[in-house]
């Protein structure tokens, strides 16, 4: 046998494999512990995914306003839908060129991912942010983990109707807004 032979994907997946299957050999008692099943389940995947040509787990999906296991850029010329989902990946959606005359009302959802919504300092624009253990930042310094929040740009006045609505809510994740 060669001393490369350690070094190729059959041998780790064979070693995976067996360790998988040990470890669901030893852990069938009277009590099954099920994270012990599904840690030597995932071995076993591993294992066979390696000698089949890597592992199949890291697809990642993205169209015009989702993202997925991916990363995305949005700017005002790409917004085709007003829901941007980001999870468990990262996004940017750029809306400084978003004229004062356009209304827009939008919905950023951040699950397990981070985003970041840009805006430019002139722009009227309002922020509704909800966090759930997560990290919700905002402009004036706020940063929100639990609760809610809304943010006004300097320029609205509280009689002014803003011409960017957005709606955000954060999960497991991070949500900043910056202003440029």
């Amino acid at each position: 046998m060669r001393i490369g032979f350690i070094f190729t994907q059959t041998f780790w997946g064979v070693l995976l494999i067996l360790f998988g299957i040990s470890a669901i050999l030893r852990s069938f008692n009277i009590n099954i512990p099920f994270f012990r099943i599904f840690i030597a389940l995932l071995f076993i995947y591993l294992g066979v995914s390696l000698m089949i040509g890597g592992p199949r787990f890291h697809h990642s999906f993205r169209d015009g306003s989702t993202a997925i296991f991916s990363n995305i850029k949005i700017t005002e010329q790409d917004i085709t839908d007003n829901e941007f989902s980001i999870i468990f990946g990262s996004g940017e959606l750029d809306l400084t060129g978003i004229e004062t005359d356009q209304i827009r009302n939008l919905e950023v959802n951040v699950i397990f991912g981070s985003g970041t919504v840009i805006l430019d300092r002139n722009q009227l624009a309002e922020i509704k942010v909800s966090s759930a253990f997560g990290s919700a930042r905002m402009p004036d310094g706020n940063n929100i983990s639990f609760g809610e929040y809304t943010y006004r740009t300097p320029g609205l006045e509280t009689d002014t109707n803003p011409n960017i609505m957005i709606d955000g809510s954060v999960v497991f994740g991070e949500f900043t807004v910056v202003e440029r």
